[in-house]
């Protein structure tokens, strides 16, 4: 009877310490979230019989550091590649598992075979983060006037407007 106490804790132990990812079953609904909460979207593209699929699920997939990539920063949606065959052609998905990195505005920021690695997996969902957000901050940055913008030629006199006659 000890045993089995001791056991079931562990088991509970265990459980606890695995991560659960929030994955958006609707593309829609997760566009829409994705951009009311500021956030990028995750494109996992699996397929059936995927080994390598198998492996993500039972391993980075239940990494606490990549729940929590996620949750900070993306809206993560799972396509069944087989499934979603316009989807798969669009996003040119050829392997699986795939992750795509897309913006809301569908510009893709990171297409690559799903990193297996807990620690790869989050670097490139930190890395596709950082990226946006220069591109970001450098897009939204106000332009300074050059000198010549500021100072009026000498061969083009400053003329008032012309009077409506």
């Amino acid at each position: 009877m000890r045993y089995a106490a001791i056991f079931t804790f562990a088991l509970a132990l265990a459980s606890a310490s695995q991560a659960e990812i929030a994955w958006e079953q609707n593309l829609k609904a997760a566009h829409a979230r994705a951009a009311a909460e500021g956030k990028l979207m995750l494109l996992h593209f699996y397929s059936d019989n995927c080994g390598w699929c198998d492996k993500l699920e039972a391993g980075a997939f239940k990494s606490p550091a990549v729940a929590d990539a996620l949750a900070n920063g993306y809206v993560a949606v799972k396509i069944h590649g087989m499934h979603n065959p316009k989807l798969t052609s669009m996003f040119k998905v050829r392997k699986y598992p795939t992750d795509v990195i897309v913006t809301t505005d569908g510009k893709a920021l990171t297409h690559q075979v799903s990193p297996q690695q807990p620690d790869r997996y989050v670097a490139m969902l930190s890395g596709a983060r950082s990226r946006h957000s220069q591109a970001t901050t450098v897009a939204s940055a106000p332009t300074q006037p050059t000198q010549a913008q500021q100072t009026p030629s000498p061969k083009t006199p400053n003329l008032p407007p012309p009077t409506p006659t």
